[in-house]
């Protein structure tokens, strides 16, 4: 694991609702942690807004279908966002000069483009 901020942070914290690809859009630390705070911020409200008057949650959405289901739904949906990213960064190499390195990460973002669809399948297979 590298020495990089992000690289040292939790694998999963439910109220980031902001992907770090998009965060990487913003050029400091100082507005990606800024966003990140909006982000939770939102995923409270979100949560509260769901909650009927007792503290118990309503974890039904607004079509039929059940909540796992749902959920598998937008993961696989999240899946193929970053299937698609991981493929544009594999064609990097071929639209800007890159350093070695740089190219070998490109070509192992491609590979990975290809698993990660996989993975999105096997969920849209299931459901």
């Amino acid at each position: 694991m590298s020495d990089h901020e992000e690289s040292t942070r939790p694998s999963w914290i439910e109220a980031d609702s902001f992907r770090e690809t998009t965060l990487r859009i913003f050029g400091s630390a100082e507005d990606r942690e800024a966003l990140r705070r909006v982000g939770r911020l939102l995923h409270d409200l979100a949560v509260d807004r769901r909650c009927g008057p007792g503290g118990e949650s309503d974890e039904s959405d607004e079509s039929d279908e059940p909540l796992v289901s749902a959920q598998l739904r937008a993961v696989a949906a999240d899946l193929r966002y970053l299937e698609g990213y991981l493929e544009m960064l594999g064609h990097w190499a071929e639209w800007s000069t890159v350093s070695v390195t740089e190219e070998a990460l490109a070509h192992f973002a491609g590979r990975m483009a290809r698993r990660v669809g996989a993975l999105a399948e096997a969920v849209e297979e299931e459901l």
